[in-house]
């Protein structure tokens, strides 16, 4: 970071480090230099990522990290589309380098979460969020084998509400 002064991801590996020793603070200070030194926010999205984190779970500040969440789920399902055009799946891969599965399930619920605690309505913003995973999974290769047609929606939903964390999400 300090070879390295101008780029984000050296910034951003020591806020990952400091979170993992505890030192919140120092950390949020970090990723906050990372984002400001992307402000397009490529390549910084795994600081938006923390940052939400330490925003709702260490801060009490529902709406920065809400915000942030956002933020990372739209570049992450665009990160998909622009996978699938490309001709990729896209669904193994979230914008962050996380995968989508779990993440991305967790994403939706911290933002839910973040919302709620902020006094914020989501509910159509639950609902476009659950409509994109289905959406992105309808791709996925585990749900499509080669002989059999492209799974229905319901096919998809029921999915994506099998495993953890699919019942926080229905009940959400």
């Amino acid at each position: 970071a300090r070879v390295k002064p101008d780029d984000p991801e050296p910034t951003a590996m020591v806020g990952r480090m400091l979170l993992d020793h505890g030192d919140v603070d120092g950390a949020r200070l970090r990723f906050d230099k990372a984002v400001s030194l992307q402000p397009n926010g490529y390549g910084v999205l795994d600081s938006r990522f923390y940052r939400g984190q330490i925003a709702l779970f260490y801060q009490n500040r529902p709406a920065d990290a809400a915000q942030d969440f956002g933020t990372v789920l739209t570049r992450a399902f665009d990160y998909v589309d622009t996978a699938r055009m490309l001709g990729g799946s896209g669904t193994a891969m979230m914008a962050y380098q996380h995968p989508f599965e779990p993440d991305g399930f967790y994403l939706v619920m911290w933002q839910h979460i973040a919302r709620v605690r902020a006094g914020q309505a989501d509910a159509w913003e639950l609902g476009d969020n659950v409509k994109k995973i289905i959406t992105a999974l309808k791709g996925n290769s585990l749900l499509n084998d080669p002989g059999r047609p492209d799974p229905s929606e319901s096919e998809v939903l029921a999915e994506v509400l099998r495993p953890w964390p699919g019942r926080f999400i229905a009940l959400y």
